[in-house]
């Protein structure tokens, strides 16, 4: 469900920009591989924690291109629970969400 595509942009400062399609609101920075896909989960449940503070609809993550890599938020992320709660409270609270007794 949120497995985003990121992909990473060189250019004369060291280090790797993140991308991401699906999310174009995402801007983060990795010194390496390594540290830029860590910071792509971090990038991802603020762009999503942003989203929903905004009411906006979450986009649903698209196929990845050539070039690109997936980020799967873990099962349980304490952003992506957050962010989701928050998502069901902002359309329970616009009468779109019923709750089942």
């Amino acid at each position: 469900m949120y497995d985003y595509a990121i992909r990473f942009e060189e250019d004369s400062a060291p280090g790797l920009a993140i991308l991401c399609r699906d999310l174009p609101k995402l801007n983060s920075y990795g010194e390496d591989r390594k540290s830029a896909i860590s910071e792509a989960l971090d990038a991802i449940e603020t762009t999503l924690s942003i989203y929903v503070d905004q009411r906006r609809v979450i986009p649903v993550a698209s196929a990845p291109e050539a070039g690109e890599h997936v980020v799967r938020l873990p099962s349980g992320n304490r952003g992506e629970n957050r962010a989701m709660e928050r998502h069901e409270a902002a359309r329970y609270a616009q009468g779109r969400l019923v709750p089942v007794a």
